[in-house]
Order: structure tokens, then sequence, then C-alpha cells
């Protein structure tokens, strides 16, 4: 796939480590439907039930925790239908539960787009939802390889970090 620059911009999504610089309406609603690329979308009723997002549809974004906020922005990223998305620290402000719903999104979604990338230290959020492990340290890759099926049974223990 070669695209132009301008072209890559708007096939791209950023969920961002701070998500208060993304969020800019005055409801839950308002804002994941400022990402609806088809109007027929199905799956925004799917995307909002599995992050469990219901109940603050009406809220104003900025009124929600850390942690509801970064499941808006990561919904916000699923229902763009872009191809190319970049999650910086999702798991931040999240707990365990909510990072297993995220973790099944973000695994779910890589089958519809063309490059996923997720910058994380969390070791468990790269062995369910990751199929490759780029390491880097000072601006220098490290270490890359896939993991597979098995995990971590392939991959020896390592540590990401990203500075």
């Amino acid at each position: 796939m070669l695209l132009s620059m301008k072209e890559r911009i708007k096939e791209s999504f950023l969920v961002m480590q701070d998500v208060n610089s993304q969020l800019f309406t005055k409801s839950v609603e308002e804002e994941l439907l400022l990402s609806v690329k088809n109007e027929s979308n199905a799956s925004l009723e799917e995307i909002v039930t599995l992050l469990g997002l219901e109940e603050d549809k009406e809220s104003h974004p900025m009124a929600l925790s850390g942690g509801q906020k970064q499941r808006v922005a990561i919904a916000c990223a699923a229902i763009a239908e872009k191809q190319f998305i970049v999650y910086d620290e999702p798991t931040s402000g999240l707990d365990y539960e909510n990072m297993i719903k995220m973790s099944k999104l973000i695994a779910k979604m890589k089958d519809n787009t063309y490059a996923t990338i997720v910058i994380t230290h969390d070791l468990e959020l790269i062995l369910s939802s990751c199929d490759r492990v780029i390491h880097l340290e000072d601006g220098t890759v490290k270490e890359d390889y896939e993991l597979n099926a098995e995990g971590i049974e392939r991959v020896k223990f390592f540590f990401i970090h990203l500075s």
C-alpha cells in the first residue's frame, strides 16, 4: 500500500496518552459520532457496549474519570475505521477488567487495519493483543520479534523502555 503523506494522515488515528487533548464535544455520544466514517456503522453500539460506555453516552467527556476518557478515545479510534491506528499507552487509567476489554477490541480491530501500533510498557497488553514486538531503547531498535499463539512460551522475558 503506497500512500501519499496526505492520504496517510487521512487514514490515521492517534489515541494520545493524555486523552484530555483530544476530547472536544459536550457528550460522549457526540464525541463518538465525530469519528464515525460510515453513517451506517453497525459496530458503534457493539463498541460502546464492549467498552462499558452505555451509561456515559450523555455525559460530558471531561466529567469522566481518566479510565472512562481513555475508553472513549479508544472507542473513537475503533469507530473511525482508519487503516493506521497508533495507541500511546492505551492502558493508562484503566483497571484490569477494562484493559482486557480494550485489548480484545484492539485484537479484533487489527484485522481491519493495515497497521496497528501500540506504544506501551504493559506486558499483559503486549501478550494479549500484539503479534510483533519492537523494543526501542534510546531511539535504537534493541529487539524485533514476532509473537505467536503460544505468546510467552516462544518469547524470552523482555522489558520495553521507550525514551
